[in-house]
């Protein structure tokens, strides 16, 4: 069986033998932690056989506003959409919140893998990361963009009304 440091070495190893860019990031909560490209991947304390590889993605201050002005049939779509996508694609996700979970702000999607997986079995989960974050960060993009455009069209209606009541 490979040892969490040893898995790594071989994943320090395997990022060079690629040029894939990676550090090393002072971690106490988990046994090691390496940044690669906009993934984290990651040995916890408490389960050294398992590796896993974390991708964040978080709402800019624009987009936290609009999330939390949505109504409640739409915060749930946008909720039901992104857990539907979890079960779909097979990974695990948690819902970023603020303020006692009230403001969503973001998904952090992760999968895990044992500590003995080949070069080949950490370039597939490493781009299925990336993948299932870009389609994630794509989705976000095009929900949120209808929402915006649809708020401004709401607002440009709300102001040709009063235009013409007070005309």
């Amino acid at each position: 069986m490979v040892t969490p440091d040893e898995i790594k070495d071989n994943i320090i190893k395997w990022c060079k033998e690629d040029n894939l860019s990676c550090k090393v990031l002072p971690d106490s909560k988990n046994l090691w932690a390496i940044q690669i490209s906009n993934l984290i991947v990651y040995c916890q304390k408490n389960l050294p056989d398992r590796v896993y590889f974390q991708q964040e993605l978080r709402l800019a201050g624009k987009e936290k506003e609009l999330v939390k002005n949505l109504d409640n049939t739409k915060k749930a779509a946008l909720i039901f959409t992104l857990n539907r996508n979890s079960v779909e694609f097979d990974y695990h996700h948690t819902l970023l919140n603020e303020k006692d979970g009230q403001i969503f702000t973001g998904v952090s999607m992760y999968q895990f893998t044992s500590t003995n997986m080949s070069k080949d079995d950490f370039l597939r989960i490493f781009l299925r990361v990336q993948k299932i974050g870009n389609y994630t960060n794509n989705f976000l993009s095009n929900f949120l963009g209808v929402e915006m455009n649809l708020k401004k069209m709401q607002e440009k209606s709300d102001s040709d009304s009063t235009n013409l009541a007070i005309g």
